[in-house]
């Protein structure tokens, strides 16, 4: 599991599509298709971390 750096997988820095990066903002798991880690944004990360347990319920 590697950040997302300036749009590229912090592992291999392969370019993410934007595609990726905005389904990455919606909190859906994207595989780096360099490599194939797991990627997180840490923004997205730290928003995570912040809710609480009633919202992260919430759909």
């Amino acid at each position: 599991v590697v950040p997302v750096q300036h749009d590229s997988c912090g592992a291999c820095s392969y370019s993410i599509p934007q595609q990726d990066l905005l389904r990455m903002r919606r909190r859906a798991v994207v595989q780096c298709k360099g490599c194939f880690r797991l990627l997180y944004m840490k923004d997205v990360m730290e928003q995570v971390k912040n809710e609480s347990p009633e919202e992260t319920t919430k759909d």
